[in-house]
């Protein structure tokens, strides 16, 4: 069964595991974590929390035929018809010997992912490692190399294929700057010296922390639309800085980190404006005449601005 992502219910930031939402520095609370009540309602939000019951009348969906699950579905899922068809279901139940058995499989199960996960975050930042190499040493080589044989061997896109090595490269700048490792010692541990490994492999695992690969992808803001966020439990301080970027990096870091601002922005302006209690809330023509005014005018601004590059591109 995949993982309860939870939304942040500050900033509206999706896609969060729980370990993720708790190292989250909200924008919306300057930067600061959630507090607790503040986990506890987006836990709820993704139905892992029973509702209390309140006072307002509701429509109430029917009753399950069928025992309830100890967690509730998410409030955005489809009805589980074949699901809950299936763990009523006799044939699915075990005795009570084959159930022991089935628990400590699965917490090797656990243990085995988690591992897992963590390897393919180590090997994503050697690979970065190993893109940047192919980059320098074989010159007027490398896009063939990588739309060409790297799309190829995964069968992916050229596009996708130019996509996840980008990833991979700016995962291994990023952990090059905070890493505060020389370039010895980074150079030897590549080539595979033993005592250089050491090193190299106590900053890696300082640097990745318990996060799965697409968080720290999310945490240092290189993957993830409106997923930029302060995972910092296990990040260390930066080492380097904006000067050692060449001036085509400082222009995509902005790039990013525009479109990523002004995505998250929308995002919390629609989460807003979809809200049924905070549309209630505006009672008053001329607030609602002021908002629409905005909206329509930011919607002509983008408007322009995707005309003028699709003129420029045709």
């Amino acid at each position: 069964m995949s993982e309860i992502l939870l939304t942040c219910p500050w900033c509206q930031t999706p896609n969060f595991s729980e370990r993720g939402l708790r190292a989250h520095h909200c924008r919306a609370r300057n930067r600061r974590k959630l507090s607790a009540p503040a986990l506890h309602q987006a836990r709820k939000a993704a139905g892992l929390v029973k509702a209390a019951a309140v006072s307002v009348p509701s429509v109430q969906p029917p009753a399950a035929s069928v025992t309830p699950s100890d967690s509730s579905p998410s409030p955005m899922s489809k009805p589980a018809t074949n699901t809950i068809s299936l763990v009523a279901s006799s044939a699915f139940h075990l005795a009570a010997p084959a159930a022991k058995k089935l628990m400590g499989r699965t917490l090797r199960d656990f243990v085995t992912f988690t591992k897992l996960e963590k390897k393919a975050a180590s090997t994503a930042v050697v690979t970065g490692f190993s893109l940047h190499r192919v980059k320098v040493s074989a010159k007027g080589e490398f896009r063939q190399f990588i739309e060409c044989d790297l799309s190829k061997k995964m069968n992916w896109t050229p596009d996708t294929a130019v996509k996840n090595s980008s990833f991979y490269m700016r995962l291994a700048t990023a952990f090059y700057e905070s890493a505060g490792l020389s370039q010895t010692t980074v150079i030897a541990a590549l080539d595979g010296d033993a005592k250089a490994n050491k090193a190299f492999n106590a900053a890696l695992s300082k640097f990745i922390g318990d996060l799965s690969l697409n968080e720290v992808l999310i945490r240092e803001g290189i993957k993830g639309v409106g997923l930029k966020t302060a995972l910092e439990d296990s990040k260390p301080a930066p080492a380097g800085n904006d000067a050692a970027l060449s001036a085509e990096d400082k222009i995509a870091q902005a790039r990013v980190q525009a479109w990523e601002e002004n995505w998250t922005a929308a995002q919390r302006i629609r989460a807003a404006l979809t809200e049924p209690e905070q549309l209630q809330l505006l009672t008053d023509p001329k607030q609602l005449e002021t908002l629409h005014a905005e909206l329509v005018e930011l919607n002509k601004l983008t408007a322009d601005r995707l005309a003028t590059l699709r003129n420029a591109n045709a």
